[in-house]
């Protein structure tokens, strides 16, 4: 029998567009930060961090004004060691924009203590506590399939869906046209421009291919535990 892993003692932080109460140097420190766990995460010079998201030191300011971030941080050192960043997407028409869960980076040593679960689903509990009785849209882009599981076992009439076989709503395609027209969504994103979107399987097709995000030899908390689910969505 092998010994017992010893329980993590975590702070959870939750950051609502953060640079709206932080100062230009404390923006561009608390990116340091998440750099610092993206790099380690990846397993890479942060140097060769993409320029993206809450990753980007180009407008400190600018790169946290429309993002939902949670971070995990050790309780007697304060440091962090797992983050989650999703983008408030605008979507014309539409009354509150569309939250894009994007960007979730654990250090590989904290990697078997459930944080991706803890991370995903405290976003999404803080974002729909500051819209209550309203209707909160979600979208994701993961190569990781345990992402994508965990969203359509936890959300409602999620598309593609193996629980749920129905067809896009409006609202649905209103959302997918809307990020394939927009550059700056897709930027957003970190969707390539060539990338394209199946709109018979309502997913974009190969956007992790050639980028940080691929999923090759990277460690990552595995898979779903549903192996039907993982296999929906390897496609």
């Amino acid at each position: 029998m092998g010994a017992r892993e010893r329980r993590l003692d975590m702070i959870v932080s939750y950051h609502h567009r953060p640079s709206t109460n932080l100062s230009v140097d404390n923006c561009r420190r608390f990116i340091r930060e998440l750099r610092q766990v993206a790099a380690s995460s990846f397993q890479i010079d942060e140097r060769h961090l993409p320029n993206y998201q809450c990753l980007s030191l180009d407008d400190p300011v600018r790169s946290l004004a429309d993002k939902v971030i949670v971070c995990v941080r050790l309780k007697d050192t304060g440091k962090m060691i797992a983050f989650t960043s999703a983008v408030l997407l605008p979507i014309p028409s539409l009354p509150d924009p569309v939250l894009h869960l994007g960007l979730t980076c654990i250090i590989p040593s904290a990697l078997s203590h459930g944080l991706t679960k803890m991370l995903v689903g405290g976003i999404a509990r803080h974002y729909l506590r500051t819209r209550p009785d309203q209707t909160v849209w979600v979208s994701n882009l993961a190569a990781v399939v345990s992402s994508l599981g965990n969203i359509a076992i936890f959300m409602d009439e999620v598309c593609p869906s193996l629980r749920h076989r129905v067809a896009p709503t409006p609202t649905h395609i209103l959302i997918a046209k809307t990020i394939v027209e927009t550059p700056a969504l897709r930027e957003s994103m970190y969707l390539r421009p060539d990338v394209p979107f199946d709109w018979e399987a309502s997913v974009f097709r190969g956007s992790a291919k050639g980028t940080v995000f691929e999923k090759g030899t990277r460690r990552s908390e595995g898979t779903h535990r549903n192996e039907a689910l993982d296999s929906f969505y390897r496609g």
